[in-house]
């Protein structure tokens, strides 16, 4: 298949993902949207997140603002979004699911993974004012390179800005998400 894209916002460092050809087997299916691995000519290996429901306010489109709103090292590479055959398309580095290559991982891999998820979270809450909401296995890909990276920001939540004490506050509200990593 062939497919130009469409960016979201105003980035347009990778604006054309010409000549994609997206695996037709998922590697990965949620009730909002299907992982693919996919091969561009200019790009390379790359996954693509292609939407169930297709409205603008999907699932799928909440992530996709978001991937490219908040840029971190250990956080999912935004490329391109595109409307392709009625069908919204996420298109990232490529990735695989953790739950997938579980098993593969040694403890030293593990170990490198959770502080990379931990430098994530530690911009999230103190540069994005943001918590994840959702930290689980399922957020969490892996690339071919054995990185961590979070995913599932369809989910995140701006800090309350509380007056009185906010120091307080903001330790209360990013600990839901320590929490949940520590599970």
């Amino acid at each position: 298949a062939c497919f130009t894209s469409k960016e979201m916002g105003t980035n347009q460092s990778h604006s054309s993902l010409s000549d994609c050809i997206i695996d037709e087997n998922p590697i990965s299916t949620t009730q909002d949207w299907t992982l693919h691995h996919a091969q561009n000519i200019d790009h390379g290996p790359l996954s693509v997140f292609l939407g169930i429901d297709n409205k603008p306010d999907s699932v799928l489109g909440a992530l996709g603002k978001r991937l490219k709103q908040y840029r971190h090292p250990s956080i999912l590479k935004f490329l391109a979004w595109s409307a392709i055959g009625g069908k919204n398309c996420l298109f990232t580095e490529k990735v695989c699911p953790l739950g997938l290559v579980r098993g593969q991982q040694t403890v030293h891999s593990i170990g490198l993974g959770l502080l990379e998820i931990c430098q994530a979270l530690q911009f999230m809450h103190q540069k994005g004012n943001i918590i994840h909401g959702n930290i689980c296995q399922n957020a969490v890909f892996v690339t071919p390179g054995g990185r961590w990276k979070i995913g599932g920001l369809d989910q995140i939540q701006k800090l309350v800005d509380n007056n009185t004490n906010p120091a307080a506050n903001k330790s209360s509200e990013t600990s839901r998400d320590i929490l949940a990593l520590g599970l």
